[in-house]
Parts: structure tokens; sequence; C-alpha cells
């Protein structure tokens, strides 16, 4: 359980040569008194505007109840009571997250429970929540807290993986595309029991499936689970995440330092926080940057470029008598700690942070949940005014058919003579939005955006104007005619050889079943392309080469009328 001193440190009043936020106080947002654990960020009535859901805290406290609260964002800088379906309910929870698991285009909302409670489903159904009462994924009786959504076999339907403590075993439950989910019981990232607390899917070995890391509490060491690809997981017990023992609280995948590749953050307790390069070769380091070196109580982590500069920063939320900790970002090459910010001048009770654009401004804001046994408190909701002439672009990711939230999908902006890369995430118990917020720095345009979606489609955008928030959607926009084809055809890759973008066209003279997958030259399966129900028509994709070795790959077009192979050749 949590050991918790509690003391709160507020700050009315700071000067500040260089300030960062400014704390709102007006507005039920604001004002709302209670004891909360974790926050989620998502536009869960399509409105354009980020919503917001609270859950209150339950881990060290049976007795702690408070109303789950959802507030609806009126567009006008205030927010309003959510959906009386949520709001109505008061218990205790844990962890929290939005993700679209029927593919109907809205944010379902799922909540973790504490002490060996039942964990909640509710459903979007448009003009109100419906409670998911049946399946395991809300029967079984766990004591639960992270969670987080994932589509680990790339089926395009979300998956769910939940973190359990008291020594039960955690859970993952698989998406059957009906509205049902069957529960994992076979594999290590189901068997292994402890006190496990946060957990995340990411992609760290850039294989194009989703990995996961689990943090434990009470001097356990952590997990970590390569995604085979085929619906198992090798668990990695040589790499330094998992070596450490110690009491783990929280984690977050971001690529802090713009390599590409996705680096590890794992808050403690009672102990140093941990910053983890990722090395590109399936290994971790232990930096020895600032957010290692920061001790005391830390919770559940929030990434994102406060400052605009193409360089994300970091909030650590803190308990037991410590200010909640502010890192702004230096290029990727080291972090300074902002101490004199009203956002480093609260704490003490905090187990989260999350950060959304609320008022559409470009700029990223902060809500963080404060939880205690006794006493209840205000949360803290931070607006950004950051003042800068640096650019920004926020990307609203649509999948087509399937995975109609894009979380595990990867997306590269590259400008100003940088290469940034975000990964859609489905949480870890608490979850900043799903829209992709990237700062440009003083880039007056984007040379490239590359969206590498989950089911195997690439898109690439190039010449993308700054300031703006764009609407991306998965659905094919390749069409190139759609007047009936006389045949079938598959043609020559172009260009070819090709480093490391490459087009791949086809024509299909019936509708039907298609998937266009990519080989190696020995035959060992690469990423599918396409793998959806199509009219007839000639199409054009992107594939992405970013990450394979130089050599011959072969592209395979199938349907129930047609097959074909060719070859093409990445050269390094």
């Amino acid at each position: 359980m949590k050991k918790i001193i509690l003391l709160i440190f507020i700050c009315t009043s700071v000067s500040i040569a260089q300030p960062y936020f400014n704390r709102i106080t007006t507005g039920i947002i604001a004002t709302d008194v209670g004891s909360y654990s974790m926050s989620a960020w998502g536009d869960y009535n399509n409105d354009g505007f980020q919503d917001l859901a609270v859950v209150p805290w339950n881990d060290g406290c049976w007795s702690c109840r408070s109303p789950i609260l959802v507030y609806v964002n009126n567009g006008n800088g205030t927010f309003g009571r959510g959906n009386n379906t949520l709001i109505d309910v008061n218990l205790s929870c844990n962890g929290v997250t939005w993700g679209d698991y029927t593919n109907d285009g809205k944010l379902d909302l799922y909540i973790t429970r504490y002490f060996s409670n039942v964990n909640f489903l509710f459903r979007n159904d448009s003009t109100e929540f419906t409670r998911i009462v049946t399946g395991n994924i809300v029967t079984d009786q766990n004591s639960s807290t992270g969670c987080s959504w994932g589509d680990y076999n790339k089926d395009g339907w979300l998956d769910m993986f939940v973190s359990n403590g008291q020594n039960q075993n955690n859970c993952l439950y698989k998406n059957n595309g009906n509205g049902t989910f069957t529960k994992i019981t076979t594999g290590a990232i189901v068997t292994d029991g402890g006190e496990s607390r946060s957990c995340q899917w990411g992609d760290y070995d850039n294989d194009g499936w989703p990995d996961l890391f689990v943090v434990n509490y009470q001097s356990q060491k952590c997990f970590l689970y390569k995604n085979n690809g085929n619906g198992t997981f090798t668990k990695i017990t040589n790499v330094a995440p998992v070596q450490y023992i110690g009491w783990g609280a929280g984690c977050s995948w971001a690529d802090y330092d713009n390599d590409g590749w996705l680096d590890l953050l794992v808050t403690y307790n009672n102990d140093n926080n941990r910053l983890y390069h990722n090395e590109r070769n399936g290994t971790f380091t232990l930096t020895s940057l600032a957010p290692s070196q920061e001790f005391g109580y830390s919770y559940y982590p929030a990434w994102g470029d406060i400052n605009n500069d193409g360089y994300i920063d970091l909030f650590v939320p803190k308990r037991s008598g410590s200010f909640n900790a502010l890192y702004i970002n230096n290029n990727g090459a080291s972090f300074t700690k902002v101490n004199n910010d009203i956002v480093a001048l609260g704490g003490g009770a905090s187990d989260a942070g999350s950060l959304a654009d609320f008022n559409n401004d470009g700029k990223l804001d902060l809500f963080v949940a404060n939880g205690s046994t006794s006493n209840p408190i205000n949360n803290y909701f931070y607006q950004n005014i950051t003042s800068n002439s640096n650019k920004y672009i926020v990307i609203k990711l649509k999948g087509c058919t399937l995975n109609k939230s894009a979380i595990g999908t990867k997306v590269t902006v590259v400008a100003g003579g940088k290469r940034m890369l975000r990964y859609v995430q489905g949480g870890n118990g608490s979850q900043s939005m799903l829209w992709q917020h990237f700062g440009l720095g003083t880039a007056s345009i984007i040379d490239s955006i590359l969206i590498n979606w989950t089911i195997g489609i690439t898109k690439i955008l190039t010449n993308v104007a700054v300031n703006q928030f764009l609407t991306v959607t998965e659905c094919p926009t390749g069409i190139l005619n759609s007047e009936l084809p006389v045949k079938f055809e598959l043609k020559q890759n172009y260009p070819n050889p090709f480093n490391p973008v490459t087009q791949i066209a086809y024509s299909l003279s019936k509708t039907g079943f298609v998937t266009l997958k990519v080989y190696d030259i020995n035959g060992k399966f690469v990423k599918n392309i396409v793998n959806e129900n199509q009219s007839y028509g000639t199409y054009k994709f992107d594939f992405d080469g970013s990450g394979l070795s130089s050599g011959i790959y072969i592209y395979e077009l199938k349907t129930a009328d047609f097959y074909e192979t060719k070859k093409m050749i990445i050269l390094k």
C-alpha cells in the first residue's frame, strides 16, 4: 500500500521570470472537492474539444469514496457535468482510460478498482454511457491499478491489459470484434503474479508490434514482454529496466531525444526515478539525466512538449510531502528541473498528471488528480501560458473501419531539422489526449508527416502548414480511378531500389477482401499493408522500410480471384 504523510502545498502568488502555467481556480473542474487518483482526456462527444474523466482513489483506503467525474468541455474555456450514468456512481476506483473498443467512432471508458472489486467498462452510446456487466473483463474480482488499451494482435480491435496487485495475476482481454472479450489464460504475460501498478504498450524494438511494460511495487522487479507477432509474448529478463528491485509506481514510453526509438521512464516511491535510453538494439541504458536523479514518492508521469520547441518535456506527480516536478527538455541532451513555476509548487497528494490542449490554442495544458485518506482537496488544473513564437501541429487520427481511435499508431513529423516520433497511447492507468501534439520550434513548414497505421498502411503527407489542427483518416485516399479495370494487376513498386519509402500500386476488377503483405527473401512475414474489403478500382499505398535491413523483399497481393508477388529492393 502507499505510504502517505499528507502535506499540501498551495501557492497563490509567485514571481516567475519565465512562466509555463497558470493555475485555474474557478469552475467545477477546479473547485470540486474529493479524493481522486487518475484522469483521462478524450473527446468522447466528438465536438472537437477535449473532455475529461477523473476517478476516485482507493489504493490505500477502502472507505475513501467519491463520485466518478466526467467533465464535458463547453468549448469556451469552461466545463460542465458530463453523463449522469457515470457521475452518479459514488465509489472508489484506481485507473481510467478511453478507447473505442467497438469501432463505432465513439470513445468508450474503462475504469479499474482495487481490493478485489470488479472493474468497469462503459460503452459510449452517443447520448449516454451503458455499463457492460457481462464477461471476464468486468466480472473478474481483482485488485486492479493500471489499464492500457492496445491492439496486441493487430486485428484492428482494441484489447485491454490490466495490472493487478496483492499477488494476483495480471490480465489480458482479447477483443472478439463483437462487443465481447476473451480472457487470455496462458503465457507469462498473464501468469506472472505480483504487486503490479502501472502498465503501458509501446513498440520499443520498432518491429511494428506493441510490446508491454509493467511496473511492480513492494521491492519487486518490473516486467517487460516482447510481442512475438503471433499472439504470444516473450518475457525479457536481461535488460536494465527489469533488473532493478524497488517500489515501482508509474511508467511511460516516449522518444525524449528524437532518435526514432521509444525510451522509458519508471517512477518509484522513496527512491530515485529511472529514465532509460533505448539503445536501438533491444537494450536500455540508465541515464544520469535529471529525471533519473529525482527522489521521492513519484507516481504516474506525463510527457508532452510544453514549450513547443520540438522536444518533449516531463511532469512527475508526487505524494508524501513532495513537490510535483516539471522538467524542460534541452534538445534531447539534458533536462532542466523547473522550481519556480506554479506547477512545481504544489503536490503532496498527487497521483497522476495528464496533458491535453483543452482550449485548442496549440499549447498543452495539465490536469493533476489529488487523493488522500482524509481531508479531501481540490484537483489542480493548469493552463499553459508559455509565451514564445514556436509553432505547433495537432494531428487527429481516425482509423477507417478498424481501430477507429488509432491507438498504437506511430506518427513521425519532420520539420525544422528535427524528426519527432509519437506513439498513440492507450493509457497507463492515467491518459493524456489521443490527439498527437507536436511542437515545431521556429519551423515555417512541415517537411513531411509519416503515419504508420497499426494494420500496416503507411500514409505520407508533405509540405504541411504549421499552426493547425489536422484530421487524418486511415481510409484509402490512393484510389486513382474508380472506373472498372479490365483485369487484376499488381504493379512494380516505385522507386525501386528505395530508402526508406516506396509506393505499391494495383488494380482490382472485382470487389472483395484484399491483402497486401510484405515478406523478406526467406519468406518471413514483415508487414500488412492492406487487410480489408475494397471496391474495384486502382489503388496505391506507401510502404515504409524504416528499421529493415538492406536486401530483397517480396510483396504479395491476394484476393479470392487473384494472387501475385513481386520483388523490391531496400538499399541503404
